[in-house]
């Protein structure tokens, strides 16, 4: 109790220090048209276990038939956890500084300033020692919505729980909105983190089959968390196609994770290796969109293969 009073305490303090921060920002044209933007938040996802960039097991198979989508094949996040990874996808904080609150407010603030009805819907803990900071972004939003009061190694609640509350934003306001969705992902334990229909590829960890050795259990239950990841990417693409609006989502891992080798058992985050960093991320875009921006399609196709760090999403989004 004392440790959630300093948690709540901290929370407040950094509230107000954000409260004063101002970008002045304005838009520039109009669309004649409602503007839905969406930044999803992905969880402890490695690139390389992605059949969208190259994996040799069929972990996206919904979201390789979406149409207008732009992938990133080339980027890396800055930090390998979570709580220094992410206020570098939502700030201007120098990729160098690791501890501390950033002086400046998040693109939350920025997109309100802008016009925007600003969201924050979360599948994750909205306090604790690792989330408390993430909350403090969270809270320039002027909705919050989360979903998930479960420790990270508890079952939870699953990323598919983000879809009614993205409707709910959507079908509840007629204003132009920035939404960000914060998922579970592939975040340990793995076989919680997706529902047994996504039980697909086995033995996962939970069968506990002697048969085969434990890194070989693990990486099934890994390709589940993307076979599941791609599902839920999927729906919330198809709920932004049916809005009707000039919508586009950008998806980005925060991290990846390290898997379990024949040499080295480790497995988690924050360890350094290189699968640590290396993250999936994409752009996609309504018909409505390109016909409205066509140059910045153009544009994001010319360098999406160029190399980039997860510290442009802020530039590259406002």
């Amino acid at each position: 109790f004392i440790e959630y009073g300093d948690e709540r305490n901290s929370l407040r303090e950094a509230a107000a220090r954000m409260d004063a921060f101002h970008f002045h920002a304005s838009r520039i044209g109009e669309t004649g048209k409602r503007q839905v933007y969406v930044l999803v938040i992905g969880e402890s996802s490695r690139r390389d276990h992605w059949q969208l960039f190259g994996y040799n097991r069929p972990t996206n198979p919904e979201l390789s038939s979406v149409r207008n989508l732009v992938l990133i094949p080339d980027m890396v996040t800055s930090w390998p956890v979570s709580i220094d990874a992410i206020p570098l996808l939502l700030t201007r904080k120098p990729i160098t500084m690791e501890e501390g609150q950033w002086t400046e407010a998040t693109i939350l603030r920025a997109m309100q300033e802008a016009g925007f009805e600003t969201w924050w819907i979360s599948n994750q803990l909205p306090i604790g020692r690792l989330d408390s900071p993430i909350t403090v972004d969270a809270d320039q939003a002027q909705h919050q919505v989360f979903l998930n009061y479960d420790y990270a190694d508890s079952s939870g609640s699953y990323d598919a729980n983000l879809l009614p509350p993205l409707r709910d934003a959507l079908h509840g306001s007629s204003h132009d909105l920035f939404i960000v969705l914060h998922m579970m992902g592939s975040h340990l334990q793995y076989d919680m983190r997706y529902p047994p229909s996504f039980l697909h590829f086995r033995p996962a960890s939970s069968d506990a089959d002697p048969r085969v050795l434990p890194g070989e259990h693990i990486r099934n239950s890994y390709d589940n968390t993307i076979l599941y990841t791609d599902h839920v990417l999927t729906s919330i693409i198809g709920i932004l196609h049916d809005s009707d609006a000039v919508t586009a989502l950008w998806y980005s891992s925060d991290h990846g994770e390290t898997l379990p080798t024949p040499i080295c058992n480790i497995s988690g985050h924050g360890i350094g290796s290189r699968s640590d960093y290396e993250i999936p991320v994409m752009f996609w875009y309504s018909d409505a969109y390109a016909a409205k921006y066509p140059e910045r399609v153009a544009t994001l196709r010319a360098n999406a293969d160029k190399p980039a760090m997860s510290a442009d999403t802020f530039e590259s989004m406002v």
